[in-house]
C-alpha cells in the first residue's frame, strides 16, 4: 500500500490512466473526483468521472486492481492509501508536472 498526504485540490495520479483529486477535506472524511479509465478486470479501460466521499478508516473501490482508503485527517491533511497492482505507478501529480 501507497501512503500519501494530501491538501485540498492536490491529486494521486494512479497509473496513466486515473486521477483522483481531494476537493474537500472536513475532520469526519474527504470528498474525491474520480477521472479516467478504470484498470484491470472487466471493467478495464471504462471512463469514470464521479465524485466520492470517504470517511476515516473506509475505502472505495475503483474496479477490479484499485482500492483508496482514508487512514486519518489531521487539520486540513489527509492521509491516502492506494492498493494498486505493483506495475501501477501511483504519483503525486505536483511530482509529474515538475519533470
Amino acid at each position: 500500500m501507497h501512503m500519501i498526504t494530501r491538501h485540498q485540490d492536490e491529486s494521486i495520479l494512479i497509473g496513466d490512466r486515473m486521477t483522483v483529486t481531494v476537493t474537500e477535506i472536513d475532520k469526519s472524511g474527504i470528498r474525491l473526483m474520480i477521472e479516467g479509465e478504470l484498470i484491470g478486470g472487466p471493467d478495464d479501460g471504462l471512463a469514470i468521472h464521479e465524485a466520492r466521499e470517504l470517511g476515516v478508516g473506509s475505502e472505495v473501490r475503483l474496479g477490479d486492481l484499485v482500492t483508496l482508503s482514508l487512514a486519518n485527517i489531521r487539520g486540513g491533511t489527509a492521509r491516502i492509501g492506494v492498493v494498486a497492482p505493483a506495475n501501477v505507478a501511483i504519483r503525486r501529480k505536483e511530482m509529474l508536472d515538475q519533470k
